[in-house]
């Protein structure tokens, strides 16, 4: 017998162990042969192989990191008994989110009551790839500022916390 013992929801990136209980139920010993497959998971599940004295329940699991962009991961748990036809199967599906909700931190240069906006990088912590660096300098607005233009159109984006050059920035 195979019994789930996996969180309900996972977040985009967490690092989790995805827990499985075998549990013999028959009066002999058995070896039984794990295998695992997950859609949402990209690591592969390497087989396991587990022995069980008559009545004994053992935890196995896997330990994995939900994807990015998947909202469902799709579990198939097989066991079968060495030596025999005997075999168990579980499918179950496990909820994922994502891991922070991305923000942008807005900013703003003023000139005589007409405002120029930006959108300037991700928050702290969003997940990595999902931050853009935008501004928005209306035409009418543009005398004066070129030089902060040129400046803003040459910063790197870095994501914060992080090394990852993503891009550079643009101007509307």
């Amino acid at each position: 017998m195979v019994l789930p013992g996996l969180p309900p929801l996972v977040r985009e990136g967490d690092r989790f162990r995805a827990g499985f209980t075998l549990r013999n139920t028959t009066n002999r010993s058995m070896d039984v042969d794990v295998s695992a497959k997950a859609e949402g998971i990209s690591a592969p599940l390497d087989p396991q192989t587990v022995s069980l004295i008559p009545g004994e329940a053992k935890e196995i699991g896997w330990d994995v990191t939900a994807s990015i962009g998947v909202e469902t991961l799709k579990w198939e748990v097989e066991i079968k008994e060495r030596g025999t036809h005997e075999a168990d199967r579980i499918k179950i599906t496990q909820k994922s989110e994502a891991g922070r909700p991305c923000k942008h931190l807005p900013g703003h240069f003023d000139s005589a009551g007409e405002g120029i906006s930006s959108l300037c990088g991700a928050a702290q912590g969003c997940c990595p790839g999902q931050g853009r660096h935008q501004g928005q300098f209306p035409s009418q607005n543009r005398d004066g500022l070129s030089g902060v233009i040129d400046l803003y159109e040459k910063i790197p984006l870095y994501l914060h916390g992080t090394d990852d050059l993503r891009g550079r920035c643009t101007t509307g």
